[in-house]
Formats: structure tokens, C-alpha cells, sequence
């Protein structure tokens, strides 16, 4: 991550922090066109409406419901044996039958639940992570684009000031050469001048109804090449010092993803392992022998025979998968002047 940041982008980064409020709430309806929207409006209805931010809802409540998977238990089991039937007579049919009703239960080891529960948090957790990096990515775009807006609608000012005035020097060359005080040259001249100020104010209108469109397509708007910027940009609002900056930079979304993705490698890698312990299933129930008539109980329990860890192979892709995120955020809080504090947490 570089630690300079181009001017434009602070300037974008501190218009978003100066206009956008705490709630911002948009309508659902399209801007008309011609109106002056300002930079809040824009803002509000670039998070309420914008088409890629959509989706995010849904992986939210994925995530969620994976949480709630991952605190459940298993499920005790019924199992119902006939033993002995169809036999030879006196016993055939059912009558030399023993029937065994059982209960059984798998109970998991190694603190298998709660670490299915941790990898499910720290999973939703970077979820979230991941809405709030792209709901920042798409303010700041709306910022830029309402900028840029804002540029086209002054230039667009401009060419037409140029215009009205090369077309009074055309107006005022054409009285002289009346007149006889100038040469029709000088009237060709403010003529090809006003068709070039024409062309320029023509352009200018182009770009400036591009950027309007550009802008109204963050909320899913189309064709809206009318739209005029009604919030004033100047005087430009005064930024940070740099050192402030830096020191902020331990908080910025991109290493905060980074942390939020490396605990939740350290999560797996620790599910993982306790996925190499074997469970326990304990059974009990009741057995009825038709030909003596008499009942009795029935104990079990089973074992997975342990001679090598059955999860070696995902212990080992989890444990390097984490190793890598944590190499990747050393190297990036290390570019950002913060080598080790995110690191030192993360797990």
C-alpha cells in the first residue's frame, strides 16, 4: 500500500467525510431531469439504490445463517434391529425374532463446535468487512463523478461565455467592414472564431451531459444527462496533515480486510485441527427376545480407529493459507508505516 495519496483523492476523501451524514436515506424514485441534486443527495441515493451494493444483503444473510448452521449439534439417532426371523418351524415367521430399539448419539470432540462457530463468525465478520470496503469504493466514486460533474458544468460556462463574446467581436467586425473601417477578412476571422467557440461549447455541453449520466448510473438511473450540481466545492474543504494521515492509516478498510481475512484463516487452521480428533457415538436401548419373552437393555459405543490423523491434508492447506495472509499482511501494514500491530492481533 503507498503511503502518498493524490490530491483529488484527499480532496474526494474529505468532500465524503464533510457532506455524507450518519443515515442516509434516498428515495426510490429518478431524479428529473434538470434538477440541481447536491452532493448528500447523491451520496444517499448512491448507497440506498446503487445496483452493485445489492447484492451484499444476501451474502450478509448467508453468512448469518451459516453462523446459526454452525452452532447446531448432531441429530440422536434411531435404529431399530430384527434378528432371527423367518426361521425354521416352530420359529418361523417373527416367532424367534429379537427386536432391539437403540438411542444413539455422536458426541464431538476436540471442541469441534466452537470452532466451527469461530470460523462462521470470523467468515461473517469479513463479510461485513467486505460491505463496508465497497460501500467506501462507491461513495468515493460518487464523489469524484459529482466533481467531475461539477468541472464540465464551469467549463460549459465558460466555452458559452466565450461564445456570447466571440460573437459579439463577429457583430462588431461586421459594422466596421459596413462601415469601411476594416477589411472583410477581419469579419472571416471573428467568424471562423465564434464557429470554433460554437464547436467548443458544443463539446463542452457533450461532456458535461456524459458526466451527468455517469453520475446518475451509481443509483441505477439512466439517460439522466441533465443533472446540475447545486453544492458548492469552493473554497475546498482543509485537510489533514500528513502525519495525522498516516497514523490513520492502521485503520484503513483494505488492512482492516486483510486482519479480518488472516483471523479467519487462523480460525480454519484451528477447526482444522480439531477435526483430526475422533468423536465418540454412545448408544443405548432395549432388546425384546419373543422366545424366552423377556426384555433387556442394550449398551454401545463406537470408536474411530486412530492410527494416523484422517485431517492431515486440510491441517496442512490451512495452516499455509494462513501463513500467506499473514505474509501478505506484514508486507502491506509494513508499506503503510505499520509492520506489526495488526499482525500481533489477529489471532
Amino acid at each position: 500500500m503507498k503511503c502518498r495519496t493524490s490530491g483529488w483523492r484527499l480532496v474526494a476523501s474529505s468532500l465524503l467525510c464533510l457532506f455524507a451524514p450518519g443515515h442516509l436515506i434516498a428515495g426510490n424514485t429518478s431524479v428529473p431531469m434538470g434538477t440541481e441534486i447536491t452532493l448528500q443527495d447523491v451520496l444517499s441515493r448512491t448507497v440506498e439504490q446503487n445496483p452493485a451494493l445489492g447484492v451484499y444483503p444476501y451474502r450478509l444473510r448467508a453468512a448469518d445463517a451459516a453462523v446459526l448452521q454452525s452452532s447446531l449439534g448432531p441429530q440422536p439417532e434411531l435404529s431399530v434391529e430384527v434378528e432371527n426371523i423367518a426361521g425354521d418351524a416352530p420359529l418361523n415367521g417373527v416367532e424367534g425374532a429379537q427386536i432391539t430399539v437403540a438411542l444413539s448419539q455422536l458426541i464431538e470432540l476436540g471442541n469441534k463446535r466452537n470452532s466451527r462457530n469461530e470460523v462462521a463468525t470470523r467468515a461473517l465478520n469479513t463479510e461485513q468487512q467486505g460491505y463496508a470496503i465497497a460501500r467506501l469504493d462507491v461513495l468515493g466514486e460518487a464523489v469524484t463523478r459529482y466533481i467531475a460533474l461539477a468541472r464540465f458544468e464551469e467549463e460549459l460556462a465558460l466555452a458559452e461565455r466565450t461564445l456570447a463574446l466571440a460573437e459579439k467581436a463577429k457583430q462588431a467586425a461586421r459594422r466596421r467592414v459596413n462601415a469601411g473601417a476594416a477589411s472583410k477578412a477581419d469579419l472571416t476571422r471573428m467568424t471562423l472564431a465564434s464557429r470554433h467557440a460554437d464547436i467548443a461549447r458544443r463539446r463542452a455541453d457533450m461532456e458535461r451531459g456524459r458526466a451527468s449520466q455517469q453520475l446518475a448510473a451509481l443509483w441505477g438511473q439512466q439517460g439522466a444527462d441533465q443533472l446540475h450540481p447545486a453544492t458548492s466545492l469552493r473554497p475546498l474543504p482543509k485537510l489533514p496533515p500528513r502525519e495525522q494521515i498516516l497514523d490513520q492509516l492502521e485503520q484503513a478498510p483494505q488492512l482492516l480486510q486483510l486482519a479480518s481475512e488472516t483471523r479467519l484463516h487462523a480460525a480454519q487452521s484451528r477447526l482444522a485441527n480439531a477435526r483430526g480428533s475422533r468423536d465418540v457415538t454412545v448408544s443405548v436401548g432395549a432388546r425384546h427376545d419373543r422366545v424366552d419373552n423377556n426384555n433387556t437393555l442394550v449398551l454401545g459405543f463406537s470408536v474411530p480407529l486412530g492410527l494416523k490423523n484422517p485431517n492431515r491434508g486440510n491441517i496442512a492447506r490451512a495452516e499455509s493459507q494462513l501463513a500467506a495472509s499473514e505474509a501478505q499482511l506484514q508486507a502491506t501494514g509494513g508499506n503503510a508505516g505499520h509492520p506489526l500491530s495488526l499482525t500481533e492481533s489477529v489471532t
